[in-house]
């Protein structure tokens, strides 16, 4: 198969899944129905997204019974393919996925299809939680320093944090829940967490152990290598769409859901109070909705910005481009950041068997491994993270390469030569503290116009000269027993731009690394306490609206900040709750209803996904078979 005929399978099984959410509805029975609400009603709150942050924010203000909710959601119910694990790599430029892509800046990303890179984020109930790669990072006590820096307030210290880690977790792993680990962990949450381990992982643990990095069960808070912590149980995606909306999809007579529904603008009246928000249905009505108390945006690092300038909050200079009238001059927008991730990418053993094993929907399609690493190891906190994930079939190379990284051609085709009889490691090191920043504009005033998205990947030279060194250390892993035993190489991708530096030299990686970066989709910081909003995530100069969302975070954490947001929003939620004197007095609803029998084994959801997978079996087949595509 090369690249041509992967992004046509993935196309083809896109139109498959598009066919069952639509004709038979797998998956509506597990998410709260759609409420009809008039023009003009008014709520306690309103939540302007009910994504990864809103999804618990609309659970926890509503389970006191006190308070009237609107949760209003651009996006729609997720799918079979975000609820089944293995399928995450159908969710990207599908109607489940904004489909916004960073400008070409003519530096980074010049190996992609299109010179820039595709910012995949969900569109739907639960937001990224619904479509990312399910890893469950929580950052470093030393992230929450810098947050605590920035925001002047020591309850975001990772110590006042970790309550609310804890209740939203649910560990699972049987492993870690017998090891010292067990007391960093929730234990009673709702987002179940497990590991899946392989035993091909070992030989790449060991090698780690061999050039001076630790291999611990839990990297939770330690440096070193371990298998991978996942949003996973019982073979389901622990989206927050799962573990906040599914159990209250009945009952709560307090919350009102709208879908398909895009807010426009915040209202405001003369004393600068956020009254309201006016919206534009999926059948294109116009509407305005009130709320007695506050709006709360939660709409992602992308859309919460967005949101902000069009309803007169950002800065003066870029609001009067479009003669948007400035009601609080704050840099919104202006402080985005996110991991750049450097594919390094080795051919290891030979393999033997030449028909690959279909994984199952039900788990992680790949073994991996995550690493934290400090090049001073003494500093108690990482330079670095590295995924490495084990391919054993070219053809999934392919289609991640195509799809989900959008490589160009030749590099997707470069892999897939690679992966042929051999077995591959993919190592993915990205920078855990970026300097770098980029940022988020208005496009135009048409709220249905995507923001212009700069990433400034790199604009800090000082993450370059850093990333240099962490490839460096990364890469001493080609002196290590297995390496040498197996014959590993490193596989060139032929940068044809980069082919006036001496191979593997500083100056070819500093020339490699901009362009073959990929984004890892974890934007944060675009509303951020400290320069936007206060410490209990109030917007600046204006009253009765907060941002609780990713976008909300001083700065990104080590790793996925997803379980980070789900925190800041069990902590937000309090702190509403703290204002406005609700107390929890009904209990959450118990998401162990045995999820496994409810979400799969019900008759007619099997039987579509035994037709499904046959499908996609015959797809695969047609397509694998195909002579290879000359354009």
């Amino acid at each position: 198969m090369d690249a041509t005929l992967a992004v046509i399978l993935i196309r083809t099984i896109q139109l498959a899944l598009l066919g069952l959410a639509v004709t038979l509805s797998i998956t509506s029975h597990l998410w709260p129905s759609e409420t009809p609400v008039r023009d003009g009603a008014t709520f306690d709150f309103i939540v302007v997204g009910v994504g990864t942050a809103g999804s618990v924010l609309v659970n926890r203000l509503t389970e006191s019974g006190r308070y009237s909710v609107l949760g209003i959601e651009a996006g729609v119910d997720p799918p079979l393919e975000s609820v089944l694990p293995a399928l995450f790599l159908f969710l990207p430029s599908s109607r489940y996925d904004w489909n916004y892509t960073s400008e070409n800046d003519g530096y980074t990303a010049q190996t992609h299809k299109n010179k820039n890179l595709e910012l995949t984020s969900g569109k739907m109930l639960g937001g990224s939680t619904s479509l990312n790669h399910e890893i469950y990072c929580r950052g470093f006590p030393h992230d929450f320093d810098l947050w605590v820096e920035a925001v002047k307030d020591q309850r975001w210290s990772y110590n006042n944090c970790l309550p609310y880690f804890k209740k939203s977790e649910k560990l699972e792993d049987e492993a870690i829940l017998k090891s010292n680990y067990k007391d960093l962990h929730g234990l009673h949450g709702t987002v179940g967490t497990t590991r899946e381990p392989h035993d091909i992982t070992n030989k790449y643990l060991e090698a780690f152990q061999e050039i001076g990095y630790e291999t611990v069960l839990d990297t939770t808070e330690s440096l070193g290598y371990s298998e991978i912590l996942f949003t996973i149980a019982n073979g389901i995606r622990q989206s927050t769409a799962i573990s906040y909306l599914f159990p209250i999809r009945r009952g709560r007579k307090n919350l009102s859901l709208l879908k398909e529904t895009l807010v426009t603008k915040i209202i405001f009246d003369k004393n600068k109070n956020a009254r309201g928000v006016s919206v534009v249905t999926k059948e294109g009505k116009s509407l305005t909705f009130r709320a007695r108390k506050e709006v709360i945006v939660s709409a992602g690092a992308f859309n919460s910005p967005k949101l902000l300038m069009l309803s007169g909050i950002g800065p003066k200079e870029e609001l009067q481009k479009f003669d948007i009238s400035v009601i609080s001059d704050l840099p919104v927008g202006s402080n985005l950041q996110d991991h750049a991730a450097i594919p390094i990418v080795y051919r290891m053993e030979k393999r033997f068997t030449l028909i690959p094993i279909p994984p199952s929907p039900f788990k992680f399609p790949l073994p991996g491994i995550i690493g934290y690493n400090a090049l001073n190891k003494s500093q108690g906190y990482p330079d670095y993270q590295s995924f490495g994930f084990i391919f054993q079939d070219p053809t999934t190379l392919i289609l991640i390469c195509t799809f989900v990284f959008a490589y160009n051609d030749d590099i997707c085709n470069t892999l897939h030569e690679a992966g042929e009889g051999r077995e591959i490691l993919f190592n993915i090191p990205n920078i855990a503290h970026p300097k770098s920043r980029g940022s988020v504009k208005l496009r135009s005033t048409d709220p249905n116009d995507p923001p212009i998205i700069n990433t400034g990947f790199f604009s800090d030279k000082e993450d370059l000269e850093n990333m240099v060194l962490y490839l460096e250390d990364l890469m001493r892993i080609e002196n290590t027993t297995l390496f040498k035993k197996v014959g590993a190489e490193l596989v060139d991708l032929h940068l044809e731009s980069c082919s006036q530096y001496e191979y593997r030299s500083k100056d070819y990686w500093k020339c490699y690394i901009p362009k073959t970066l990929v984004s890892l989709f974890l934007y944060t910081s675009t509303c951020s306490m400290g320069s936007v909003l206060d410490a209990e995530l109030n917007v600046l100069g204006v009253n009765r609206l907060r941002v609780i969302d990713a976008s909300s975070m001083p700065t990104i954490t080590s790793g996925d900040p997803g379980a980070s947001v789900i925190m800041l929003a069990e902590k937000a939620a309090d702190i509403l709750k703290k204002k406005y004197n609700a107390k929890d007095e009904i209990a959450q609803s118990k998401i162990n209803v045995d999820l496994y029998l409810t979400l799969v084994n019900k008759t007619r959801m099997k039987k579509n996904l035994e037709v499904f997978m046959y499908n996609v079996e015959v797809a695969y087949k047609i397509l694998e078979r195909a002579p290879p595509s000359h354009g």
